[in-house]
């Protein structure tokens, strides 16, 4: 059975695979990033964490507010933590210094086999996609997975000189 899966597996669910492992990999290195790369990762994943939630269970308000709600509450709680030593913003060249880390790379593959998963998982029942507590609980699971993104960038966001700026800067870059 899961040699049956594999093998219907679209090719370009294997491409987007190795092209967020490729994403994932990068961040487990030492670099240096401007705003708008670190704001770059959250929002992709939170593409993808939208479309998986639209296309299994549409858009009903209760799948998005307790994904908005699980996206908050974890965004919040993981920007209260310290940051890890390592971390630098330089005000000469504008630029965040992010130690590596496999974190994102852990993070983007849970949503990714999250993302499959739930595909198969409706592919082979597909009245699972009508069950409240199962599109909620998948809806929940999504957000927390968002929020850490999020968490992570408003917490790096912290070392930026001043709030007023750092949006000045964000709406320019849009």
């Amino acid at each position: 059975m899961i040699v049956n899966i594999l093998t219907h597996t679209p090719l370009w669910v294997w491409l987007l695979l190795a092209a967020l492992c490729a994403l994932g990999w990068n961040q487990t290195r030492t670099r240096t990033l401007s705003l708008k790369r670190i704001v770059i990762v959250p929002l992709v994943m939170l593409v993808l964490a939208i479309s998986s939630l639209s296309n299994a269970f549409g858009a009903h308000l209760a799948v998005l507010l307790t994904w908005f709600c699980s996206l908050a509450c974890t965004a919040l709680l993981i920007r209260s933590l310290r940051l890890p030593s390592g971390h630098h913003y330089d005000t000469q060249s504008q630029l965040f210094t992010v130690p590596g880390s496999f974190v994102p790379l852990i993070l983007i593959l849970s949503i990714f086999v999250t993302k499959y998963g739930l595909a198969i998982m409706l592919a082979m029942q597909p009245n699972l996609s009508h069950h409240v507590w199962f599109s909620l609980a998948c809806a929940a699971l999504f957000g927390m997975m968002n929020g850490l993104f999020f968490g992570r960038a408003l917490r790096l966001m912290r070392l930026y000189p001043s709030n007023r700026k750092l949006v000045t800067e964000l709406s320019a870059s849009a």
